[in-house]
């Protein structure tokens, strides 16, 4: 999971990593767990039946705390369900139980990540509000 921005439902993107010289590679740092922050557990339900962002990787470095996501771009992806622990919503085909994650489909690829600067992303279809990529 990604590491969240303490009191926020957001993940900080850093546009570099400064340890790999000569490469700019955005990236977004983990943790170990599953679980949502507290303030998700409004604002997710209101995804569902809509188009989002999410991070695609490249490679990662390490695992659990202190490991790296390095960014390649994102994916317009239409949220159709969810499951976490103690957050379930929409439709729950394949998930339950230890089958957490989220379910629906890709809808476009976000290459170009200046779309996300100010009032979110508002390119190709996709809503993201700002508080999802900072």
């Amino acid at each position: 999971m990604l590491t969240p921005v303490p009191g926020q439902c957001a993940a900080q993107v850093y546009p570099d990593d400064p340890s790999t010289s000569g490469v700019v590679d955005p990236y977004a740092q983990s943790k170990t767990g599953l679980s949502m922050p507290k303030e998700c557990k409004s604002l997710i339900a209101g995804y569902l039946n809509t188009v989002v962002a999410f991070p695609v990787f490249t490679e990662a470095s390490a695992s659990g705390a202190g490991g790296k996501y390095y960014i390649k771009g994102y994916a317009a992806f239409y949220l159709t369900g969810y499951n976490f622990p103690g957050m379930t919503g929409g439709d729950q085909t394949g998930l339950g139980g230890s089958n957490n994650g989220v379910r629906g489909y890709f809808v476009s690829w976000i290459a170009d990540p200046s779309v996300y600067q100010g009032g979110g992303y508002t390119q190709g279809g996709a809503n993201l509000p700002p508080q999802l990529i900072q």
